[in-house]
């Protein structure tokens, strides 16, 4: 599916294989967020279209919601037909202390 800018606005949320940027995982530890909130996150939460971006690299989608108390924007890229990239994970209500680049 795309929208009038031609991105599209929507990747396959039922990946089965979940890959962790290094970075990503940085972001979890800092946040106290884990792999089944992620989880909770691709399958239930919303796509912010208005954050979705495309670059060399291809596209990326911020994907927010709210799982075991925190409310989440976990960035995922589709790597393939079954298999997501988990780019970073922030917490919308809390600014944690961190150390990741």
């Amino acid at each position: 599916m795309s929208s009038p800018n031609n991105k599209p606005d929507d990747f396959n949320r039922s990946a089965t294989h979940i890959i962790y940027s290094k970075h990503a995982h940085c972001r979890m530890d800092c946040r106290y967020i884990n792999e089944e909130e992620v989880k909770e996150i691709l399958t239930n939460g919303k796509v912010n279209k208005s954050k979705i971006e495309t670059d060399n690299r291809g596209t990326t989608f911020p994907v927010e919601g709210i799982t075991q108390g925190h409310h989440l924007r976990i960035v995922f890229a589709p790597k393939g037909d079954d298999a997501v990239e988990v780019v970073t994970c922030i917490d919308l209500d809390r600014d944690w202390p961190c150390h990741c680049n």
